[in-house]
């Protein structure tokens, strides 16, 4: 699932609102979902939670002033949403 940073703007999507969306295609598709597009790294944990398990993080890194700690916190983060699921990498 990708919903562009413009367009979560343009039309007040929300990180519950793509998570829905996560719960949907888990229902409709047996394969793994990835997300993508405006993702903070205070929300991956609520992300995996529902069931993604590709997070794909673009601006929050590349625009960051240090993009390798950035990086590190953003799996950081998604290490410990994984393993408080109970799921691996």
């Amino acid at each position: 699932l990708h919903i562009g940073i413009d367009v979560q703007r343009q039309r007040g999507f929300t990180a519950e609102a793509i998570g829905s969306l996560i719960k949907t295609a888990k229902q409709v598709f047996k394969g793994p979902i990835a997300i993508a597009g405006g993702l903070k790294p205070h929300n991956i944990p609520y992300l995996i939670e529902l069931g993604a398990e590709i997070i794909v993080i673009g601006s929050a890194i590349t625009k960051s002033q240090d993009p390798y700690k950035k990086a590190k916190e953003c799996m950081d983060i998604i290490m410990e949403a994984v393993s408080k699921k109970g799921s691996s990498i």
